[in-house]
């Protein structure tokens, strides 16, 4: 198993308008990618693994903690907490109570993270010019890159662990690969399911 920083804590002091500032703190975690390599390298999640073809495909894997927002900001994070529970959109939502959220308690995914900020010239909140600015910063660069590196490394070794993933990986290299021609959504979906014995 490989082992690497995973974590990443942006601290942007305090953030607001003159009378009102609040601290903005959350910290990064790529613990899913932890996850892909080690059930990829259980001949599980391989497709998914070689998916990860650029620096920015790894914000798939990453977690964001918050652990200290605006409160305008918090209001948004339970708001986009709410609408991704289970059944949230169904008409039969007493069906899906009792389902675990797809997010863990006190985190949520990167990507739906970073879609809560946007510019909006003179009237761009001030939370939201923090992040968008760290967001282009070199530290989410390396930070990034460094994630991006521990997945390529992972993979390359693939390749010396068995005739089976060999075969694979070689199927989706030359594009004869059962999931070759479907999009990348239903294909990672796909190549989730059915996780060997013993894995949840």
């Amino acid at each position: 198993m490989t082992h690497y920083c995973h974590e990443l804590t942006l601290d942007f002091g305090e953030v607001g308008y003159h009378h009102e500032k609040h601290p903005f703190r959350v910290r990064l975690e790529a613990i899913q990618l932890e996850d892909l390599i080690r059930d990829a390298e259980n001949a599980h999640r391989v497709y998914e693994l070689m998916r990860i073809e650029r620096p920015g495909d790894v914000w798939d894997y990453v977690w964001v903690v918050p652990e200290a927002l605006p409160p305008e900001r918090a209001k948004q994070i339970k708001r986009a907490r709410e609408k991704h529970a289970p059944g949230y959109d169904s008409p039969c939502r007493a069906l899906y109570r009792g389902l675990p959220h797809p997010w863990p308690e006190g985190k949520l995914p990167f990507t739906v993270f970073d879609r809560m900020f946007h510019w909006c010239g003179d009237d761009t909140f001030p939370d939201s010019e923090a992040w968008l600015r760290e967001r282009k910063s070199a530290v989410m660069k390396r930070y990034a890159d460094g994630l991006w590196a521990v997945a390529q490394t992972a993979l390359a070794r693939l390749d010396w662990n068995g005739p089976l993933l060999h075969h694979e990986l070689a199927l989706a290299r030359s594009h004869k690969h059962a999931f070759s021609y479907r999009d990348r959504a239903s294909a990672i979906a796909e190549a989730r399911k059915y996780p060997p014995n013993g894995s949840p």
